[in-house]
């Protein structure tokens, strides 16, 4: 092969080989996203962006609005990203056998909080499982980020004078227990992981015990 034909087979050898991609530029938004070195500061900023949330969902039981998850949700997830934090929720169970839900709130550099909160049913049915787990994951999930997802109590919790429930709350109560086949010794159960009060009585349930109360067992018709 002359010199000639030997360069004219490397180059075309040369010209078969592929080019090398062009480095993409990076992204001035990725360098904008702040980092933060723990969870703490990293808190603390993503709540000083939290949005102001409007109550998107009403509970005709007892006439307030709420939060729904999908849209606490999807309002808080992008700021939390942004401060490279996420919450993470799941079932679980106690010690003694208890259904739970563990929330924790995650930070990039593996520093984390963690809590877990008790799922109360009626029935045990999975329908009844499920809307529990929904119920408590909005009140976690607001509680841990400090975003009110229900409608005030006018101040009567702040003020030292709790409303109690009326004798007629307390007969629909026991209504509404027999509708969904709660008997009384479940109900005393629910009043008892409630209030506190072993007897399980019903007689001197605040306003807001009432309305959680009924709400766990209406778990399978209420909208959360």
């Amino acid at each position: 092969m002359t010199e000639t034909a030997a360069k004219q087979a490397a180059e075309k050898a040369a010209a078969r080989q592929p080019k090398p991609e062009a480095a993409e530029p990076k992204s001035e938004k990725s360098s904008a996203v702040p980092v933060h070195s723990s969870l703490a500061v990293a808190l603390v900023a993503a709540q000083g962006e939290m949005p102001k949330i409007g109550k998107d969902a009403e509970n005709p039981h007892f006439k307030s609005k709420f939060m729904s998850l999908d849209k606490l949700i999807e309002e808080t997830r992008p700021i939390l990203f942004k401060h490279g934090l996420a919450v993470t929720q799941f079932p679980c169970v106690s010690e003694l056998g208890a259904p739970m839900l563990r929330t924790s709130l995650v930070h990039v550099s593996g520093q984390r909080l963690e809590a877990d909160m008790p799922l109360f049913m009626g029935n045990q049915t999975m329908q009844q499982l499920g809307s529990a787990i929904t119920y408590a994951r909005r009140y976690a999930w607001s509680a841990v980020l400090g975003v009110a997802s229900e409608s005030d109590d006018d101040g009567n919790s702040v003020s030292g004078q709790p409303k109690y429930m009326t004798d007629d709350q307390r007969k629909r109560l026991f209504k509404i227990a027999g509708e969904h086949s709660v008997g009384l010794d479940a109900l005393r159960d629910i009043v008892h992981g409630v209030t506190g009060d072993e007897s399980g009585s019903t007689k001197t349930l605040t306003v807001d015990q009432y309305e959680r109360i009924v709400a766990i067992v209406e778990a399978d018709e209420v909208p959360f």
